[in-house]
């Protein structure tokens, strides 16, 4: 009987081991995931200390993920108005529970660069803390906003030339003419698009 005790007891310890070293698994793995994203994913609790962050989002800091979980923005973020921003957005989602799109906010980052982001931010309630926190992804837009308005700069430069402009498909039909080269045909642009 001692020997069926003390074999039962050694089996509970080992599926108890076994389970830690499954949990620990599964927790590495999710922090390899996120740490592969080039969003910036993180996680602040109503006092605005990071309870998580990936990567991407200590990089921007200029700091290491271990230096930013147990910090706020303020103690890495030179503007003071950007922190601010943050902290109000973030208190917003904590008290309306609600999740919130922001299509575009600055980040100025460790070295200087100011970058656009668009970011959504939800509740989050952490399991091992009773406070409510705020779960973000930042996804950065600074190219993609560069490369519209250079797109805009260009179409408008187009628009504006003296001399006919037109851009055909494959199938040889108008897909964009500007007004001087439909005046030439004495036409408005809009006639003839899709026209051979």
């Amino acid at each position: 009987a001692q020997y069926t005790i003390l074999a039962n007891q050694i089996r509970n310890a080992v599926e108890r081991h076994r389970h830690r070293d499954r949990a620990q698994a599964t927790r590495d793995q999710l922090r390899q995931i996120i740490d592969m994203l080039p969003q910036l994913v993180f996680a602040k609790d109503e006092t605005g200390e990071f309870l998580l962050a990936n990567e991407a989002t200590a990089d921007a800091y200029g700091t290491s993920v271990n230096n930013l979980e147990g910090a706020t923005d303020a103690d890495f973020a030179d503007s003071k108005e950007q922190v601010s921003q943050f902290r109000s957005d973030d208190q917003a989602v904590i008290a309306s529970g609600e999740p919130k799109q922001i299509p575009k906010e600055t980040l100025t980052t460790a070295d200087g660069e100011t970058r656009l982001l668009e970011t959504t931010k939800i509740p989050y309630d952490p399991v091992e803390t009773d406070s409510n926190a705020v779960l973000g992804i930042s996804t950065d837009i600074t190219q993609r906003k560069k490369r519209k308005t250079e797109l805009e700069m260009q179409s408008a430069a187009m628009e504006a030339a003296m001399d006919g402009i037109s851009i055909l498909n494959e199938d040889h039909e108008y897909i964009y003419m500007n007004q001087a080269h439909a005046d030439i045909f004495d036409y408005e642009a809009g006639e003839l698009l899709g026209s051979t």
